[in-house]
């Protein structure tokens, strides 16, 4: 009995607790920013599959080559500086991107 009273206790209550049905809204950006943030999106998925030597044709030999960690092993990435600013990172997992993604600053 006191085991059940303390599982209500320590997991029940936090829960009812922080469930008092309001949500967080999330910031409404201008819809110039959504839109570019929607084409941005796609095209980084666009260069999923892709191997080291498409990236390199589509966006030059410019890019700082690098690794990453993935199942224990050292995979490449590449870091392209596109603005003072910003960064877009590929990483490569069996000679394909399987992830690319822009880094906006400071």
């Amino acid at each position: 009995m006191k085991y059940r009273t303390l599982i209500v206790i320590a997991f029940i209550l936090p829960t009812l607790a922080c469930a008092d049905g309001v949500k967080p809204n999330p910031p409404t950006l201008p819809k110039e920013i959504s839109d570019s943030a929607a084409k941005i999106k796609v095209w980084l998925r666009s260069l999923n599959g892709k191997s080291e030597e498409e990236i390199a044709q589509l966006l030059g030999k410019n890019g700082k080559h690098e690794t990453w960690e993935f199942r224990g092993n050292k995979e490449p990435k590449l870091v392209f500086q596109s603005g003072d600013d910003t960064q877009l990172m590929i990483f490569f997992w069996e000679g394909k991107v399987v992830r690319a993604a822009q880094l906006l600053g400071p």
